[in-house]
């Protein structure tokens, strides 16, 4: 028995072993690869029969970079309807599938991609819904399908909840344009009883927006009976449409462009409260006069024109790559590290309220960057292109310059030297002729007895017999060729004498 027990003890420990590392995989993965959460913003409220409202489609990544975000919304088409779906500021780069929707068969669908590296966030905005309240009712909206797939280049799914949106649309209330006495202007300033906390999900304190509706919600301290609102250019006046009973939001549309002020004041059930100015910025135009102007082969200019909300900042991305946000205090860009070629350049720029301007329009790059390395650290030969024009110019300047004065220097070193040799130089010519004439003469003068002996030679001979023919014509030879050469070279004597001027 114990024996077998020593044999079958290793196969349960693997067994066991086994189960404990499945069971692991199972529980852990889940938390781990499922990280993303799709939401709707705001996710509850409550709005008037007849009012315009946008709802907003955002993703949570959780830390995890996503790439592609797809889903399928349902909403009640009986008491809502979509008016139009917006793009705006939204985190997709590409569209699979363009956002749409059925107010018939109360759907909206949307599908795209995120390009490297992804987006990394709590609400990154997919789209906007803008909605329109038809009647009386609750309305639910959800996510009938969804899908958020991971940056890891595997495509993974990281999708773990769906959130869900609840709206209440109540009948309009009442308003009345109330005529304010004196002493209710007096009582407004004076008293403090009823204080107003307002808040808007569309524009935020002091910032601008680039929508013309605004929407806000109000908490209503609980003795509050009715409340007084306004929306005008001035930023301290009395409200005098009344609302009773009061309204926990309100959207507020058709605004115009610039500075506005919304007025709000509750009333308990003595008097009126402090008055509440909530400033509006409104700007729906995105700036002008983009122009994006190259200071060098790779490094660009940026100016622009927003007369209302004022131009907040650039942002570049090359070939498709890194999004680079650049500051209006310095709208200077340099691409770094691009290969020779031809590049894409594309650049936008923002207002304060997110509209922009794009532009776009390709560039050549002759040569690689040249990069000079400084230990571990790899600093640019061009860091300003001033600089760069500046030096090329006083390059150019000094290789004409630094040449011709050497050329100078050196012409009026040798006309120097001249000048102090030339007397040494005649003097040295006359030796060499004198030297040259003793020697010619002296080889001369051993040739021509050399040849005087050959020709008394042969005139014994003829004193003794009768000379040949040809002993005749080589005795006459020779005294010829004697003269001729002493002339010549009395004359080459001269002439080197004649050319040196001595």
């Amino acid at each position: 028995m114990r024996s077998y027990l020593y044999t079958i003890l290793p196969t349960v420990s693997t067994l066991v072993a086994k189960i404990v590392l499945f069971l692991c995989i199972v529980l852990l993965t889940p938390a781990f690869a499922a990280a993303a959460t799709l939401s709707f913003v705001p996710a509850a409220g409550s709005f008037s029969v007849g009012s315009t409202i946008t709802v907003s489609v955002v993703v949570g990544s959780n830390g995890t970079a996503l790439n592609a975000v797809s889903g399928v919304v349902t909403f009640p088409k009986d008491v809502v309807e979509v008016v139009s779906i917006s793009k705006n500021q939204s985190i997709v780069s590409l569209w699979v599938q363009e956002p749409s929707f059925s107010n018939a068969a109360g759907t909206i669908n949307f599908e795209g991609i995120i390009l490297n590296p992804g987006y990394t966030g709590v609400n990154g905005k997919v789209i906007n819904i803008n909605l329109k309240v038809k009647s009386i009712g609750v309305a639910a909206f959800t996510f009938n399908a969804g899908s958020i797939l991971a940056n890891d280049g595997s495509g993974t799914e990281i999708l773990s909840s769906r959130g869900v949106a609840q709206y209440q649309f109540i009948t309009p209330p009442v308003e009345v344009v109330e005529t304010i006495k004196n002493n209710d202007i007096a009582s407004a300033f004076d008293t403090s009883k009823v204080k107003v906390n307002l808040t808007s999900t569309t524009n935020p304190p002091d910032g601008w927006s680039n929508k013309t509706s605004a929407h806000f919600n109000f908490t209503l301290p609980s003795d509050v009976g009715s409340m007084r609102l306004l929306v005008n250019d001035k930023p301290d006046s009395m409200p005098i449409v009344v609302y009773s009973p009061p309204v926990t939001s309100h959207t507020i549309n058709d605004l115009n462009e610039g500075v506005s002020y919304l007025h709000v004041q509750y009333k308990d059930t003595n008097s009126w409260g402090e008055v509440l100015h909530y400033i509006l910025k409104i700007d729906t135009a995105p700036p002008e006069n983009f122009k994006v102007a190259p200071i060098d082969t790779d490094i660009f200019w940026f100016t622009a024109d927003d007369a209302v909300s004022g131009v907040d900042y650039f942002e570049v991305t090359t070939d498709a790559g890194e999004t680079i946000k650049i500051a209006t205090t310095s709208p200077v860009y340099r691409v770094k590290g691009l290969r020779q070629g031809e590049h894409t350049f594309t650049a936008k720029a923002f207002d304060r309220a997110g509209n922009y301007v794009e532009t776009s329009f390709t560039f050549s790059v002759p040569e690689a960057p040249v990069i000079e390395e400084t230990g571990s650290n790899e600093k640019s030969m061009i860091s300003n292109s001033n600089l760069l024009n500046q030096g090329t110019m006083a390059i150019t300047i000094l290789s004409v310059v630094i040449p011709f004065l050497a050329l100078l220097i050196l012409v009026c070193a040798l006309l120097f030297l001249s000048w102090r040799s030339f007397g040494g130089f005649k003097k040295k010519i006359d030796k060499e002729i004198y030297e040259a004439r003793l020697m010619v003469h002296k080889s001369f003068t051993l040739l021509k007895a050399d040849l005087e002996l050959d020709i008394n030679t042969l005139e014994k001979a003829s004193s003794k017999r009768k000379l040949t023919r040809e002993e005749l014509k080589i005795l006459k030879r020779l005294q010829q060729n004697i003269e001729i050469t002493e002339q010549l070279i009395n004359k080459e004597v001269l002439d080197i004498e004649n050319k040196a001027g001595l």
